[in-house]
């Protein structure tokens, strides 16, 4: 049986193929031990999925609480900024997720799986204590073992699959591929670059840079994965940062553009108010 594993710095792919559907699954150091430290304000262009094990897990996404108490699974869609607040008494274990079809003949069953967490807009939250105990633990536990990838990649697929149809389902035999996980693997290099470099005077060729591409190349995979260009997907990350930062602390408004990379605080307002609807000083005072 052929396996593919891909790792990069703190986290691995796995990747499982289903008939025509292939689903990589990304797990960060800490998922076998699982994880109570918060986490910077951040996205990715996968899903994350979070369990809740113990006590109870708040997130904040885009401009919601969020909390997940003993035994709940939350699902949170690409690109939703979302920030894990840290809390000793809570211990949760989460992973990512991402998934594509490299032909339209997908089973029924595949179908409605894949048609499910594409309608997952703003976030999915359900009480199901069976996820964990009956698949997440396994893939825990083969991981601790060092045991086949598979046996890591069906559980989780087979968690997924009891999220989008609510009932233990019967899942095809499993059948590894190995094809390079180029898709997520890219994601997250690009996530990382942004999420450590908002603050800085950055440009495409930074980034092209950071990826050892072209500035051409770096512009077609940011419109291919992202749908948007480089400048506007930077002035996302700062704007739903200071969102974040007055929202939560009492620093000037004018200190937090500066910290989010604007020097120009009439600017970082106008910029602000076209995203959210609220200039700073009125998010502020909702808030």
């Amino acid at each position: 049986m052929k396996k593919s594993v891909f790792k990069t710095g703190a986290f691995s792919v796995i990747s499982v193929k289903k008939e025509n559907l292939t689903c990589e699954f990304i797990l960060n150091d800490g998922f076998d031990f699982g994880v109570k430290k918060s986490q910077a304000y951040h996205f990715h262009s996968t899903y994350e999925v979070h369990i809740a094990i113990t006590g109870k897990l708040h997130i904040f996404i885009d401009d919601r609480d969020c909390f997940l108490e003993q035994g709940s699974v939350c699902v949170i869609p690409p690109n939703s900024f979302h920030y894990v607040f840290a809390d000793d008494e809570a211990k949760r274990i989460s992973f990512r997720f991402n998934f594509f079809s490299d032909s339209p003949l997908l089973s029924e069953h595949l179908m409605r799986f894949q048609s499910f967490f594409k309608s997952i807009d703003k976030c999915f939250v359900t009480k199901n204590t069976d996820i964990y105990e009956r698949y997440v633990s396994g893939a825990v536990n083969a991981l601790l073992t060092s045991r086949p990838d598979y046996m890591i990649a069906d559980p989780l697929f087979l968690a997924l699959s009891e999220l989008a149809f609510s009932e233990p389902k019967r899942i095809l035999v499993n059948e590894m591929e190995n094809s390079e996980p180029c898709s997520s693997l890219m994601f997250e290099n690009i996530d990382a670059f942004f999420n450590l470099n908002y603050d800085r005077a950055v440009t495409v060729n930074d980034l092209s840079e950071y990826l050892s591409f072209s500035n051409r190349h770096t512009e077609r995979i940011m419109k291919k994965l992202f749908s948007i260009s480089f400048s506007e997907m930077l002035n996302k990350k700062r704007l739903v940062t200071a969102r974040l930062l007055i929202r939560i602390t009492d620093e000037p408004l004018n200190k937090i553009a500066e910290i989010c990379g604007y020097n120009d605080y009439v600017y970082f307002s106008k910029k602000f108010k076209s995203l959210f609807g609220f200039s700073p000083r009125e998010y502020r005072l909702i808030n």
